[in-house]
């Protein structure tokens, strides 16, 4: 059998991840929410995959770096060095890019296939920590699964809203397809120097 098709497992979280719940509340989730569902999103992009356009189907659109955003800023700040004390220890930089919130529809069946989000070169090259967060309420969507392939086991992560999937730049994953409802999720990048 596929390792990368078979039935995921849950509980703790595999090496190189850790999860932290309750980063948001509800109507916090409810405020990123509205950047995407309010028409200011766009197709989305992979930077370390620029050519491969079927590799992600969902529409996206960017936190403002604006005093009303600032909350969402600081949050990522504590949540970055929190996770990195407790699970990783990397030399971290900074954001060097800005958070994404990502709408995940039916109608086309949007997902983003395995992939890693260190990229070789340019700013993806530098992405040690990824760090996404579950925006929508589980019973909203079906499918559209974040997975992690880590430890040679296939992972799903938990989907309470507000809770917080940090992982290494490295860990393969993926979201699955979404097959009825709109899942959301934001999802930002920590850099820092290359690993030695």
């Amino acid at each position: 059998m596929d390792r990368f098709s078979a039935e995921p497992a849950t509980g703790p979280a595999p090496l190189f991840s850790a999860v932290y719940p309750d980063v948001f509340d509800a109507g916090e989730c409810a405020a990123l929410r509205a950047l995407v569902d309010e028409g200011l999103s766009e197709e989305a992009a992979t930077k370390a995959y620029p050519n491969s356009a079927e590799a992600r189907r969902t529409q996206v659109a960017w936190v403002p770096d604006e005093p009303d955003f600032a909350w969402v800023w600081s949050r990522m700040a504590d949540l970055t060095a929190t996770a990195n004390r407790e699970a990783f220890n990397f030399r971290l930089e900074g954001f060097d890019e800005q958070m994404q919130v990502a709408r995940y529809g039916a109608e086309k069946r949007d997902h983003f296939d395995w992939h890693v989000d260190r990229g070789r070169t340019g700013i993806a090259a530098r992405r040690k920590l990824s760090i996404a967060i579950q925006l929508s309420e589980p019973s909203l969507y079906t499918g559209g699964a974040l997975q992690l392939f880590s430890d040679g086991h296939l992972w799903e992560a938990p989907r309470a809203p507000g809770t917080a999937m940090v992982f290494a730049g490295f860990v393969p994953h993926r979201v699955t397809p979404v097959e009825t409802g709109v899942r959301h999720s934001l999802a930002l990048w920590v850099h820092g120097p290359d690993f030695v």
